[in-house]
């Protein structure tokens, strides 16, 4: 089965980012308050979640938290 985008974006919220007024179409920018980072996510929520996507989404969170993951 493969990943959705909803599920990268709970990944996120579970890790302190905040959906953040602004984007363009179908991208959306959530924030992490106590880093800065930022991470952009394109596609709507049903949508399978490419490759690319997961992988920089892992790595903003790793970012974010500080995490050697």
């Amino acid at each position: 089965m493969a990943t959705r985008v909803r599920d990268i974006v709970a990944e996120l919220v579970k890790a302190g980012f905040t959906l953040k007024k602004g984007g363009k179409g179908s991208h959306r920018k959530y924030w992490h308050a106590k880093s800065g980072v930022i991470a952009i996510i394109c596609r709507q929520d049903s949508d399978d979640a490419p490759s690319y996507l997961i992988k920089q989404v892992r790595a903003k969170i790793s970012e974010a938290t500080g995490s050697g993951e």
